[in-house]
């Protein structure tokens, strides 16, 4: 199990990425960050969702998003454990 320093640790390193690499773990107690891999530079990521019908990949977006404050995408991957995501930052909405 990761203590809260690990995951204050993993969740610094990414909010500073335009792009993030992932396994994800389909059908987890939880949407949560397991792990990080220093070598492949790899996060591996647990979502509840089956991965069918595209329902893991939009929970792992949304999660994702919603830790960041961003708008996260899955680019490659898409039906793959193995994935690449592209991590843009919210825009506030312009005021007149």
């Amino acid at each position: 199990m990761s203590s809260s320093g690990e995951r204050s640790e993993w969740l610094a390193r990414l909010r500073g990425k335009r792009e993030v690499r992932v396994r994800v773990k389909p059908r987890g107690k939880k949407a949560a960050i397991l792990s990080y891999d220093e070598e492949g530079d790899r996060f591996t990521i647990s979502v509840r969702a089956a991965p069918e019908a595209g329902r893991a990949n939009a929970e792992l977006e949304a999660y994702l998003g919603r830790l960041l404050d961003a708008e996260v995408r899955v680019t490659r991957g898409k039906k793959s454990p193995r994935k690449t995501l592209s991590v843009r930052a919210r825009t506030p909405p312009l005021h007149h």
